[in-house]
């Protein structure tokens, strides 16, 4: 199968952004490796990241300009109570920076659809294309 993406396949992005040495920028701090899966349809691609420890509405999504935007806090370790009762963390594997992840599409989205859900820590996101970015069968006659 031929495939012409237009400016770039959304997979080869992923792999751009979250290569390790992205966090060897200067001047950078090293940001959380969130995993990714990424489906692609004929009509949407679906993200899903693994967000673990993050409150629904921490997390903000945004699309604009064919860039799909994943920011979001996690919510401290020690709550209120358990500071007040002299705990203190042992042991932590959870990142503690905020999240800030961006995915340049390789293709038109339709805004209007665009679905984010979030469930036992995996923000699922469904980037609808446009309908003129949708493959069309043409049917072939005979002159």
């Amino acid at each position: 199968m031929l495939r012409l993406d237009l400016p770039r396949h959304p997979l080869q992005l992923l792999e751009e952004l979250f290569l390790p040495a992205r966090a060897g920028r200067p001047g950078r701090t090293p940001a959380p490796s969130v995993p990714l899966e990424l489906l692609d349809r004929d009509d949407a691609v679906t993200l899903r990241a693994m967000l673990p420890g993050l409150r629904p509405e921490s997390i903000d999504v945004t699309l604009e300009r064919g860039e799909l935007r994943i920011r979001g806090e996690r919510v401290p370790s020690l709550t209120p109570e358990e500071r007040e009762q002299g705990a203190r963390v042992l042991a932590r594997e959870l990142p503690t920076a905020p999240v800030d992840v961006r995915l340049r599409l390789g293709f038109r989205p339709e805004a209007e659809g665009v679905r984010a859900s979030y469930e036992l820590g995996v923000l699922a996101i469904d980037v609808p294309r446009a309908a003129a970015e949708r493959a069309h069968k043409v049917p072939v006659t005979t002159a």
